[in-house]
């Protein structure tokens, strides 16, 4: 079973759970999790266990990250060492996990929180919460009840607070330029699909911030400019949760295929990416909106010469 965030990731695209919990070696704590892990995992999401690291820039390279990206978060705050003067006796929960809830809530993560009996209820910030805590008192059964939560709450691991970008299917078509009878261009197509189950990706904004020629790793000059989308003359769109739209990449003069041509809004050649072959070069596009997490990916663009041979992949 997959228990990194990297190793997950690599494998399965469904929404991503943070486990907070807490760290003691013998008390089985870390075990709980790791087979709350196993049983999500069977059921599509990608599970990440916050196991505590030893350095701030672990933590900035590993905790933050996998809170920021998790559409989901479990809380579970086990029992620490009696608080003096507390009747009947009241422990204080982890510290650690507490403050990643604290990071979550101000994510506005979707959350389910176990505490277990004995913890002081409602300390900290989960008292200003409406987190519904549950409470536990056997350890054994936590598992079992942390999945009945999950599906209470109608968790699914079909989603992702995310935009991706992919080559569209099909990667090109063949277009008249500028008029009906005008001639023909291979346009070539990236699709942006938004992941998110009910969030509306606003105000997006495409870009190619870099184009790198191999082997030499000759990065070509260019400025920022928005790329244009297929189908409308503006320079931002809305895309629906569950739907995509279609990015003009570049295009191809059928009679010349060695000159990628760039649509992007710019009114000077210093902002258009002008290169030609034969040759290869990695491609790195980006999408920003206001709603969602913006995202980049790269991409391989070989022109050998002839139409037909032009390969355009993704590059992973």
């Amino acid at each position: 079973m997959l228990h990194t965030r990297a190793d997950a990731e690599a494998r399965l695209t469904g929404s991503r759970v943070f486990i907070s919990c807490g760290q003691r070696a013998d008390s089985g704590e870390l075990a709980i999790a790791r087979q709350i892990a196993d049983r999500l995992e069977a059921l599509g999401y990608v599970p990440y266990v916050a196991v505590t690291q030893q350095s701030l820039l672990a933590v900035r390279e590993n905790i933050f990250p996998a809170l920021r990206d998790a559409e989901y978060f479990v809380f579970l705050d086990f029992k620490r060492e009696l608080l003096e003067g507390t009747v009947p006796g009241e422990c204080r929960g982890s510290l650690f996990s507490h403050q990643e809830l604290a990071i979550a809530s101000y994510l506005e993560k979707d959350l389910i929180a176990f505490q277990e009996v004995g913890v002081r209820r409602l300390d900290g910030l989960i008292g200003h919460l409406q987190a519904n805590t549950f409470p536990f008192a056997d350890r054994a059964n936590l598992v079992h009840e942390v999945l009945t939560a999950v599906e209470q709450r109608g968790w699914t691991a079909e989603w992702r607070n995310e935009l991706v970008l992919e080559i569209d299917s099909p990667p090109f078509d063949d277009s008249p330029r500028g008029t009906a009878d005008g001639p023909l261009g291979r346009f070539f197509h990236l699709r942006v699909t938004n992941r998110h189950r009910w969030r509306v990706a606003t105000d997006c904004y495409a870009f190619l911030y870099g184009a790198v020629r191999q082997p030499d790793a000759l990065r070509e000059p260019f400025g920022t400019a928005e790329f244009k989308w297929a189908g409308t003359v503006l320079p931002s769109v809305r895309i629906g949760p569950g739907s995509f739209r279609a990015l003009d990449a570049f295009w191809l003069d059928h009679d010349y295929p060695f000159h990628p041509r760039f649509n992007c809004f710019a009114d000077s050649g210093r902002y258009v990416p002008q290169f030609h072959g034969p040759g290869a070069w990695l491609l790195e596009f980006g999408v920003v909106s206001d709603t969602l997490p913006p995202v980049t990916r790269r991409f391989r663009l070989m022109l050998p010469g002839a139409l037909e041979a032009v390969e355009f992949a993704v590059v992973d």
